[in-house]
C-alpha cells in the first residue's frame, strides 16, 4: 500500500483488516525502484490516452 508523505495508515490499514492474521506492518521511505516504477506507470497510462495521434495511414 502506498500513501501520501506524513499519512498515518497504520490504524485505518489494521481496522479494516480485522480478524485476518498479520505478521507486520512497516513504514517506510520510497527507494529509488519505487518512484521509478511510479515514473513508468504514469507514462504508460498516459499513452493510452492520445487516441488516434502520430499514427499515420499508409498512402
Amino acid at each position: 500500500m502506498q500513501s501520501d508523505a506524513g499519512a498515518d495508515l497504520h490504524a485505518p490499514v489494521l481496522a479494516a483488516l480485522n480478524g485476518i492474521r498479520i505478521g507486520r506492518v512497516l513504514t517506510r521511505e520510497p527507494t529509488l525502484e519505487d518512484a521509478y516504477i511510479a515514473i513508468v506507470e504514469r507514462a504508460e497510462g498516459t499513452e493510452g490516452d492520445q487516441g488516434d495521434k502520430g499514427v499515420r495511414e499508409p498512402g
